[in-house]
Formats: structure tokens, C-alpha cells, sequence
């Protein structure tokens, strides 16, 4: 028995070398997809449906408007399976490959940024195995290829070091996810966060003429907004007024301290204002309650080892981040301030419409925590630029 921690000891770099984790990675993250498509084959759920429809309405020449155009990416998808007759099953295995890819892509980024070997595995397997991220790639839901095209783009940011020739080469994929959800568009927003932090640290005149055009583009941006987003505003005033903390379940409410009501046939931003400003401490409980279900996972209609399972997950990848946090701020602003501000913005949506019935919301956050959890190792690596 002696014997055979000295022996580990003695093969560590044998047994932490990078061809080996990889191949441990690969074959767990495999197992895992067949167990999921074992129990789940290729799901088609109700928001599917307006998927399938789209790829439907342009296989006929028709380009559909409407809110579904906020999913547009992921219905060209279903659309490129339609017309090859490769069928949805082939969807499933594309959102697989890409989900490798960004476990891949994960493993890489807290190795070059930590120089551990042993970080960069834990936390892709943590990554690889989960069920609460993993469980999508079975899905015909927008959400597998967003939680990994994040997860890609993240990592070929930090690769770029804000060199213009391979941004521009990545750009089709950053168009490519913030079309996938209607939230993709924060992904954009980030960057543009991201650009800023880089500059600043490079040539703060530069980094002032970003800050002035964010701005201008903010006031457009609401303004588009404003003429575009009824579907939003509608979703907002029903589960609003409701008291309604998780999307379609009533047994978990909190009643205004006021009477709200709103029967005019609004669908703008100033409707959102209106209700707010009517009972703000009502909003904040509201807010604050959609927050920690966010962030906590768990659900009342879960089964009590399902809620254990994921806070017991989420305990690790919280103390993990929450651990390394400062040291990554310190040498990867830029990328910290990309990653944490996708987390943020993602959280403040949700406080202001309301978190989702299984963990869909929190699932695309996972990787950027993570990644921010492996982060910097800081006796052993230097800034890095950005």
C-alpha cells in the first residue's frame, strides 16, 4: 500500500500529461452523451416547434418575422437539417461535436492561463459531466450551441489578444450566437465592455472614443429596442404582475404591496418603467427572489437528490470562482471583465422578466464561471495584455 503513492509521485507527470487528461476528458464526456441520449433520444419540446416552423417557412422562400427572429441562427440550423435530410438526430450530433469543442476549448484556456495541468482537467470535468450543461446537447433547443459557441468565442478572444486578423476571422461566430437567443445580444455587449478594459490599459485615448460611441450606440440601441421587443414587454407584464419568480409555475409567487394593474395596449419600454416605478420594493423582493433561484438551480417541483445533486455542483464551481476571482481580475481584466459581465447582464434580464422552469438561464453562465474559476494561477504567470 506504501508503495503506490510513491509510485503516483513518481509518474505524476506521466499521469497529469496532456495527451492523457485529454483522453480521460474525451472518454467521460462521451459517456455521458451516450447516457443522455439513452435515457432522452432527440428531444422536441414546445419552443422546438417555432424552430421548426421557421426552417419550414424558408424552405418555402418565406423569411418570417416576428420574435422567432430572435432565434434566427439556430433556425437556420434546423433549416440546413431539413433540406440535406439528415433529420434532427444530425442536429443533435452537430450540438455534441460543438460541445467537445468547447470542453476542448475550456481544458486549453485554464491551462495556458494557469500553466496546472491538474486546473485545467478539474474544472473541464467539471464542465464535461455535468448534467445541468451536458443534458441540452439531447435537446432541439437553441441552448447546447449557445452554452458552447460562448464558451469557443471565449476562448479565441483571449487567444486574439485583441489582434485585429483573428477577431475579424471570428466575428461569423460571434454574429452566429448573439443571433442564436434574443439575449445573444449581451455576448455583443460584453465585447464591446471588453474592448474598452483592453484599451484602457493600451491607449486611454482609444479606450475615451469607445466609451463616447458605446454610448451613442446605447441611445440607438433603446431605441430599436423600444419599437422591437412587444414579445418582451408582453412576457414582462404577465409574469410581472403576476408575482411570478420561475416561468409558468403558480405555486411559487409574491404578491405586490399595491394593487398593479396595467390595461392599456402598450408594448414599449415605457410600460416596463410604469409597472417598476409603481411598487419598486415589490420589484426588488421580485428581483431578488428570481435572482437566487437563478443562481441557486433548484426548483420545489425537483426531486430532493436532483436539488442536492445541483447545489452540490454548484457549491464547487461558487467556491472555485469565488476563490480565484481577484487574481484573475488582476492579470486578465479584459477577459474577466468580458466574462463577468455576460454573467451579470444574463442575471439582470433575468431579474427584470423571470427565471426559467429548468435551469435553461443558468446553463450558459456555467462555462464562464468556470473559466473564471481555472483563471490565473498568480505565482507562476505574468499579465497576459488583455
Amino acid at each position: 500500500m506504501k508503495a503506490l503513492p510513491a509510485y503516483l509521485l513518481q509518474n505524476r507527470n506521466m499521469l497529469l500529461s496532456r495527451r492523457n487528461c485529454l483522453l480521460v476528458l474525451g472518454l467521460s464526456f462521451l459517456l455521458v452523451q451516450v447516457l443522455l441520449h439513452y435515457k432522452f433520444g432527440v428531444k422536441i419540446m414546445y419552443d422546438s416547434t417555432r424552430y421548426i416552423w421557421f426552417a419550414k417557412e424558408l424552405e418555402a422562400g418565406v423569411w418570417p418575422g416576428g420574435y422567432v427572429n430572435w432565434y434566427a441562427a439556430y433556425c437556420v440550423v434546423i433549416f440546413l437539417a431539413h433540406v440535406s435530410g439528415t433529420g434532427y438526430a444530425a442536429v443533435v450530433l452537430l450540438q455534441v461535436i460543438v460541445a467537445f469543442a468547447a470542453l476542448y476549448c475550456l481544458f486549453q484556456a485554464v491551462f495556458e492561463l494557469s500553466g496546472s495541468l491538474a486546473r485545467a482537467f478539474v474544472i473541464a470535468f467539471l464542465f464535461g459531466t455535468s448534467y445541468q450543461v451536458q443534458l441540452w446537447n439531447t435537446y432541439i433547443l437553441t441552448e447546447s450551441l449557445f452554452i458552447s459557441c460562448i464558451l469557443i468565442f471565449a476562448y479565441l478572444l483571449y487567444k486574439s489578444n485583441a489582434k485585429k486578423l483573428l477577431l475579424l476571422a471570428v466575428l461569423p461566430l460571434l454574429v452566429f450566437t448573439v443571433l442564436l437567443r434574443p439575449n445573444g445580444f449581451l455576448l455583443a455587449g460584453s465585447l464591446v465592455l471588453y474592448f474598452i478594459v483592453y484599451a484602457w490599459h493600451t491607449n486611454k485615448y482609444v479606450a475615451k472614443l469607445l466609451i463616447g460611441a458605446t454610448g451613442v450606440a446605447a441611445v440607438g440601441l433603446l431605441f430599436f429596442l423600444n419599437s422591437n421587443i412587444a414579445a418582451f414587454v408582453e412576457f414582462f407584464k404577465l409574469s410581472y404582475l403576476n408575482g411570478e419568480i420561475i416561468c409558468g409555475y403558480n405555486g411559487l409567487t409574491i404578491s405586490p404591496d399595491n394593487n398593479l394593474t396595467y390595461e392599456d395596449d402598450n408594448y414599449t419600454l415605457s410600460v416596463v418603467y410604469e409597472l417598476i416605478s409603481a411598487d419598486v420594493l415589490y420589484f426588488f423582493r421580485l428581483a431578488l427572489a428570481k435572482f437566487f433561484f437563478l443562481f441557486s438551480d433548484v426548483r420545489p417541483y425537483y426531486t430532493l437528490s436532483h436539488n442536492l445533486y445541483i447545489v452540490g455542483f454548484l457549491a464547487v464551481v461558487y467556491t472555485l470562482m469565488f476563490r480565484n476571482v481577484w487574481g484573475f481580475i488582476q492579470k486578465q481584466p479584459a477577459l474577466f471583465v468580458f466574462l463577468g459581465s455576460f454573467i451579470l447582464l444574463n442575471a439582470g434580464l433575468i431579474m427584470i422578466t423571470y427565471t426559467d422552469w429548468d435551469g435553461r438561464f443558468l446553463a450558459p453562465l456555467i462555462g464562464p464561471m468556470l473559466l473564471i474559476a481555472g483563471g490565473v494561477d498568480k505565482g507562476k504567470l505574468k499579465p497576459a495584455g488583455n
